[in-house]
């Protein structure tokens, strides 16, 4: 138990550094790092809708798409938006159909801004990649994937 408890808050440790420098990587200081990962989320959820051929019209992603996309509250959700809207990079849309229905889409700063910051980190990684090597980025990326399903099922579990 003792190896295991030591090994448990050492990886803990770990995760946490990576966190810290993962974060400082990627944000531009406008955008702290849970308004990219929104930004990124609407931009991929619009290109998803665009490619849909029997997709409706709609001029953005819900609110509450996007909370259920990203796994975190409505009004956790709502107000990165508000912050993003007030910085200019996103906007709320309504249809004629129904203008209880509010959408959220990236203004065109906002595509701009978001295509800097991931060509900012894409390059970072990049370099990370090359430093680590081939065979060590294929062994980090199979170690993430595995903690990835991990954490998943023991989420799972707890439900």
């Amino acid at each position: 138990m003792g190896i295991e408890s030591n090994q448990g808050n050492q990886l803990l440790e770990a995760i946490s550094k990576f966190k810290r420098l993962h974060t400082r990587a990627i944000t531009d200081e406008r955008i702290p790092r849970g308004e990219f990962m929104l930004m990124n989320v609407i931009s991929k959820m619009m290109h998803k809708h665009a490619l849909d051929p029997e997709g409706d019209d709609k001029p953005g992603i819900k609110i509450s798409e996007l909370s259920n996309k990203m796994r975190i509250s409505p009004p956790s959700v709502s107000q990165m938006v508000n912050s993003l809207e007030e910085k200019g990079f996103v906007e709320r849309l309504t249809t004629r159909n129904d203008r209880r229905v509010v959408y959220v889409n990236l203004t065109d700063e906002g595509r701009s801004v978001l295509k800097q910051t991931t060509d900012h980190f894409l390059t970072f990684s990049n370099e990370i990649a090359r430093r680590l090597g081939h065979e060590e980025t294929d062994h980090l990326i199979r170690l993430f994937n595995r903690l990835y399903t991990i954490v998943g099922e023991m989420q799972e579990e707890q439900r």
